[in-house]
């Protein structure tokens, strides 16, 4: 049973009849402050909501849904669908404020005016791969790719018809890198570490992306980047698969004194993000009044 298609139907099916979320309980007359208006904020505010609990969400950028804007492509979340879920959230009493900068002192006065404050800043720090070279030029971090892309910035890219971009990693932001690349135009190719059995998307992804015009290039693992005439020259090691590891897949290890080359006018990397302390720190509060709760989207 495909239980994803099943709520996607119900919803598109409540859309279209104009239903209006309900409330559960009461007004509490108890306010919870949410920082952050990605996945888990939001999330968060519309079932307090629900419940009869005033919600006031604080956003640092101009528009609200955090990676659900920025990190995912329209041909998997179309913006207009976004639009309908805000607009349901929103339908409940949640009050979203926009370009809210929560430094020290704002963060205490939320914390003194508020019952509870729930902490959604989410995952912005990206991965890193720890290898000579990463850093340079037309290296991106595949969140910070299709936030360029959904944001219509396509000439900060500079992609033309037929550029190599190579795709690092083997999850669902890296399928999406390799999928709206291809139409752009561009010919990517998804460099993985292990095999399609371990990959952490959906087969169904993979079938789709070879319908596509996306390339693979499994047991590959980057070791080093350098900047060639022509764009990038990513040396891989080859690898084979070995005993099974902590994650519940098999390990890959190197196959001796075998490498590969390939090259590419753009490189994406698509390694599990990770949540900041830098924002956490910065503070250094001592908080007994009301109740923290912190959030960190997947």
């Amino acid at each position: 049973m495909d239980i994803k298609a099943l709520e996607r139907f119900v919803s598109d099916w409540g859309y279209s009849k104009n239903l209006k979320p309900i409330k559960k309980s009461h007004d509490k007359n108890k306010l919870i402050s949410i920082i952050g208006a990605g996945p888990a904020g939001l999330s968060s505010a519309y079932f307090l909501a629900t419940y009869g609990f005033k919600v006031v969400v604080y956003e640092r950028h101009s528009t609200p849904g955090g990676l659900l804007v920025e990190g995912i492509p329209a041909y998997r979340y179309p913006k207009e669908v976004f639009e309908k879920e805000l607009r349901y959230i929103k339908d409940t009493g949640v009050e979203i404020l926009l370009n809210q900068n929560v430094d020290k002192d704002k963060f205490i006065n939320i914390v003194e005016e508020s019952d509870a404050v729930i902490v959604a800043t989410g995952a912005q720090s990206p991965g890193e791969i720890g290898i000579e070279g990463e850093f340079l030029e037309n290296i991106y971090n595949g969140i910070e790719f299709l936030r360029e892309i959904n944001f219509g910035n396509h000439e900060v890219l500079n992609i033309n018809k037929y550029d190599r971009i190579g795709v690092i990693g083997g999850g669902y932001t890296a399928f999406d890198v390799a999928r709206v690349s291809v139409r752009l135009g561009a010919n990517p190719f998804i460099i993985y570490r292990r095999t399609l059995n371990e990959m952490t998307a959906h087969p169904g992804e993979f079938e789709e992306a070879m319908r596509e015009g996306v390339n693979f290039h499994f047991l590959r693992q980057p070791i080093k980047i350098e900047k060639v005439s022509n764009g990038l020259k990513l040396i891989c090691q080859v690898m084979k698969l070995g005993p099974v590891d902590e994650s519940g897949r098999s390990k890959p290890v190197p196959v001796k004194d075998k490498r590969e080359i390939a090259t590419t006018k753009i490189l994406t990397q698509n390694i599990s993000r990770r949540q900041p302390d830098w924002w956490w720190k910065q503070f250094h509060l001592k908080i007994e009044k009301v109740t923290l709760m912190r959030f960190c989207s997947p």
